[in-house]
């Protein structure tokens, strides 16, 4: 009987994750609005009532490829790694882990929708503010330990704000401009934030 439920389960698990990709493909191509529910089913081979028994909405099919990017991006022990030792050098390393970590052109067009949708939709609004604070939450949590805890927080909050927003713009532009080098920009920003943040650190 459990072995039966764990079929199941599985089934569900690849039928969601089918819908999701069509949902991920078709969003970041021609935009929510554009995109209807039979085009999804079409595409991801799932019947409609069982869309919507999985879905109860497309603002839900946002909510799910939402906490798939995060829960991704958040397992890259290289940027949310806060084991590691204290030091300008452990700094160093990092600041080159985020600026060499770059998302994908189709990564960046499905972001950019949803800041977009965000501005009609109060949903989408709220879903966009919680992936903002988990991610703000674990850069905290990183930047406090690759500084020894030696940064004031306010002022580390501020700096990881800086970086969110930097890295925001930046995947609005390349979404925009598929062949643009963002770590052109990034890099010269993240050495200035290194460098105020090595001078706090010696003068802690």
């Amino acid at each position: 009987m459990a072995s039966v439920a764990k079929v199941r389960e599985a089934r569900a698990g690849a039928r969601r994750q089918a819908l999701i990709d069509a949902a991920r493909a078709l969003f970041s191509k021609q935009g929510f609005h554009q995109t209807g529910m039979a085009e999804l089913a079409a595409a991801s081979g799932v019947k409609m009532g069982q869309i919507y028994r999985d879905f109860g909405s497309k603002d839900d099919i946002i909510a799910a490829i939402c906490e798939e990017d995060i829960s991704l991006l958040l397992s890259d022990v290289r940027l949310f790694d806060d084991s590691r030792a204290g030091s300008p050098e452990a700094l160093r390393t990092w600041i080159d882990d985020y600026v060499d970590h770059q998302p994908r052109v189709d990564q960046c067009r499905m972001m950019t929708e949803i800041a977009a949708e965000a501005g009609r939709n109060p949903r989408v609004a709220q879903i966009l503010v919680d992936l903002e604070s988990r991610l703000l939450t674990s850069l905290d949590s990183t930047l406090n330990a690759v500084t020894n805890g030696r940064i004031d927080p306010i002022v580390r909050l501020r700096i990881v704000k800086i970086m969110f927003a930097l890295n925001l713009g930046l995947m609005i532009q390349k979404a925009a401009q598929p062949g643009h080098d963002s770590t052109g920009i990034l890099r010269p920003a993240m050495d200035l934030i290194f460098g105020e943040l090595e001078r706090l650190m010696r003068h802690e």
